[in-house]
């Protein structure tokens, strides 16, 4: 898939974030349209946003310790379940990975962040109202709007410290077990 071949508004943030990454490359001007384009199709390619975050396993773990409801609500490509669950990291029920309540990927449920139904539907899922869940995600647009406008409460994965912006941080998915377990 083409990144730039997005529906509205994300083929605008993703020609935003394409163009300023080539902007910075000093490429030369007759190469731009191709580099532009070769991007956005690596951009586009799920593997890119797929790897693990370390420590993130063992973090799950301890949440699922704490027999919370723990879901994954994600904007995917509809095979998010089943790269989980074969990688060993989590599955609804048991498995390999740790044990969750729900797993709600945009592309089985036809709705994606930061649309609140998609939130709906994971609250749903995992029989808990809104003001007792905490939203854990790296995206202030599609996570942290998405969650608040929703009625949870959101928290930024911002591992590096970079965002300024009004809202909760957390640096690690182990901070977030910390917070819970603690």
């Amino acid at each position: 898939m083409d990144a730039l071949a997005l529906e509205s508004p994300d083929r605008a943030i993703w020609a935003t974030f394409v163009g300023a990454y080539v902007s910075v490359t000093d490429a030369p001007s007759d190469r731009t349209h191709a580099l532009r384009r070769n991007l956005a199709s690596a951009f586009a390619d799920s593997w890119m946003w797929s790897r693990t975050i370390p420590g993130s396993i063992d973090a799950l773990r301890r949440l699922g310790a704490t027999k919370l409801p723990v879901a994954i609500v994600s904007n995917s490509d509809g095979g998010l379940e089943d790269r989980l669950r074969q990688e060993g990291i989590c599955q609804v029920g048991r498995g390999p990975g740790v044990e969750v309540t729900a797993i709600v990927d945009s592309g089985v449920v036809g709705v994606s962040k930061p649309d609140p139904q998609i939130f709906a539907i994971a609250l749903e899922r995992v029989g808990v109202a809104a003001g007792d869940v905490v939203h854990v995600g790296d995206s202030i647009r599609a996570d942290i709007e998405g969650a608040r406008r929703a009625g949870l409460r959101a928290l930024h994965l911002d591992p590096y410290g970079l965002c300024v912006a009004d809202h909760d941080h957390v640096r690690s998915v182990d901070d977030v077990a910390a917070r819970v377990a603690g």
